[in-house]
């Protein structure tokens, strides 16, 4: 088996569940020598719900291979750990009182500092790009540097695979406009708006408008990037909630209830469109809107709860657009993981 290279654990992450741990073992719980654990064994897995402390001999137990004793694995430590923060916790409050509304770690202040932008045309290619997304700054070098990092990175991997398939397809406009007498071009613009930039949470829509040599009509794809902060870390929509409740379910009879009533305006007989869905539900809505992480993998966080994006032909045709569904966060409640409930306003 190759060797995991280790990877420094950034100065604030250590603190914190150092801190946290009050540099105690979680599994033996004596003042002993301790060190940070990476409970997946993944090195460069520094998310804060991946690390425990542990003293030396509980850490030895970790890498118990075979005989009669019983290897502390990842599950056990993940018990243990959440326990003694839990109990760390408790008793500071009880003896110093309450630290702050849900953090026991230093908030960070995380502003929008400039805005970049991407402007590319080639005439031997027949392509243009015009993009533009955001960089932040912070108090805390780190999570600046990362975070301005992953938005940064996730533009320009898309530019530069758009850059790419024009170049890949030179050949083809250079035939259209020789069989045509046509203009063959690909173009690309990418929009960003932030929806949400809190001290817990960032959260970014970007709008991609693409259009390619021939086509019918240009095409618009929707992205999103969420973040949450202490430390920083890349959600998923599953990241919001507890895994053991069915918030997926709850998510797709709310969107499917209220894609029906956002889509008789859109069509050219309202009234009719409202009565025929009282009969039979839309079938492109009802699979489109389907409880599976695919269908919901675009939303952004709102003060008030999540929206969820639908692009065309996801759940209607592309002459109805795009299909923005709010959810209240009163309805989301249930489900919320701890984390979250706990860094509403």
């Amino acid at each position: 088996m190759a060797k995991k290279n280790r990877v420094e654990i950034p100065d604030e992450i250590a603190a914190d569940i150092l801190f946290r741990s009050n540099r105690t073992c979680c599994v033996c719980r004596e003042k002993k020598p301790v060190q940070i654990h990476h409970i997946d064994q993944d090195p460069a897995n520094y998310d804060a719900d991946n690390l425990a402390v542990l003293c030396f001999d509980c850490h030895r137990d970790t890498q118990i291979r075979g005989g009669f004793d019983r290897k502390l694995d990842s599950a056990q430590i993940r018990r243990y750990c959440k326990d003694w923060l839990t109990r760390v916790a408790n008793k500071r409050e009880q003896e110093h009182g309450p630290l702050t509304l849900q953090r026991q770690y230093k908030m960070h202040e995380i502003r929008t500092a400039k805005y970049v932008q991407i402007k590319e045309s080639s005439e031997e290619h027949f392509y243009s790009i015009d993009a533009e997304y955001p960089q932040f700054g912070s108090d805390e070098p780190y999570t600046e540097g990362e975070l301005n990092n992953k938005v940064s990175s996730f533009i320009t991997n898309a530019v530069d695979d758009f850059r790419a398939a024009a170049i890949g397809q030179t050949q083809d406009k250079l035939r259209m406009r020789e069989a045509l007498s046509a203009a063959g071009w690909d173009s690309l613009s990418i929009v960003h708006k932030i929806s949400l930039l809190t001290s817990d949470y960032l959260s970014i829509e970007f709008v991609f408008q693409t259009y390619g040599a021939g086509a019918a009509h240009p095409n618009s794809v929707t992205r999103t990037l969420n973040f949450r902060f202490g430390p920083l870390k890349q959600i998923e929509l599953r990241d919001l909630f507890k895994p053991s409740t069915a918030y997926l379910q709850a998510l797709s009879e709310y969107c499917i209830t209220e894609l029906h009533k956002l889509q008789p305006p859109r069509w050219y007989d309202p009234v009719e469109r409202a009565e025929q869905l009282k009969i039979r539900r839309d079938e492109w809505i009802t699979t489109g809107a389907a409880p599976i992480p695919a269908n919901y993998g675009k939303f952004v966080l709102l003060n008030e709860g999540i929206t969820i994006f639908f692009d065309p032909y996801q759940v209607g045709s592309y002459a109805e657009g795009r299909y923005d569904v709010f959810v209240p966060l009163s309805y989301l409640e249930p489900f919320l993981a701890d984390q979250v409930s706990r860094a509403r306003p």
